[in-house]
């Protein structure tokens, strides 16, 4: 990540050029990933002959259901997120779907701040549901939707009270600037998923994890139909009203 930046940063400057740019991500990459093998060599765990005794666990069955479980429930997800942006341009044209596709991408900041908390949180939560400890959930749950909740809402009214600005730094602003009350409706959208806390994290560890496959399923089943529906009544305007239906069932 902080070679990242610096190749980034060095491009922005013009110190290097876009091929230059492209190369040296590439190479960050591979020097990241023959780090990673060194130190697996060095710890003596690179294992090249498969060891047959791992299909005998007797833990290997629920694993597998664990995980294959996790991976229908993130390709649904990703499903019921980026479908609209793939069904926009049929409806609204590149133009429309370009602006929303700025909208959105200005409203990931609020990401950030629980995404960084879960990955603090995860190991403590993860323990208590194990060793069913509500207490524990209950307090972390709460402690987590009221920080997410304030640097949420800082998070908002920053970018808020300064969205003109925000449109006038982007080339072409003025065109972009029409996804101003996109942009709105997305940011009150990430405010309540940021509100409900790690909500996720709690149904994925605990015995329950099943039920979000299902979940996610029919969000996606969902959010494909109701965008048939929206996106051509109302527009790029459509497709965000799909994604704050979508989040508040994701939430239920």
């Amino acid at each position: 990540k902080l070679s990242n930046t610096v190749i980034i940063i060095l491009f922005a400057l013009g110190i290097i050029n876009f091929v230059n740019f492209l190369n040296l991500i590439v190479v960050s990459y591979l020097l990241a990933a023959s780090a990673l093998l060194l130190y697996i060599i060095r710890l003596g765990e690179l294992y090249l002959k498969p060891n047959v005794s791992l299909f005998r666990f007797e833990k290997l069955k629920p694993i597998l259901k664990y995980g294959l479980i996790t991976i229908l429930g993130g390709i649904g997800y990703l499903l019921s997120s980026k479908i609209d942006v793939i069904m926009l341009p049929s409806y609204q044209g590149l133009k429309k779907t370009a602006i929303y596709t700025i909208a959105l991408f200005i409203t990931t900041i609020m990401e950030i701040p629980k995404r960084n908390l879960v990955r603090a949180v995860t190991p403590t939560l993860s323990s208590a549901i194990h060793n069913n400890d509500l207490e524990t959930i209950k307090d972390v749950y709460k402690k987590t939707s009221i920080n997410l909740f304030i640097f949420g809402l800082l998070i908002f009214v920053l970018i808020w009270i300064n969205i003109n600005d925000l449109f006038k730094i982007i080339p072409r602003g003025n065109i972009y600037a029409e996804g101003k009350i996109v942009l709105y409706f997305f940011l009150f959208i990430r405010l309540i998923d940021l509100l409900t806390g790690t909500s996720n994290q709690i149904m994925l560890y605990s015995k329950y994890y099943y039920y979000t496959l299902v979940l996610i399923l029919i969000l996606a089943f969902l959010t494909v139909s109701t965008n048939i529906v929206l996106i051509p009544l109302y527009g790029i305007m459509g497709a965000a009203l799909e994604i704050g239906r979508a989040s508040c069932r994701e939430r239920v």
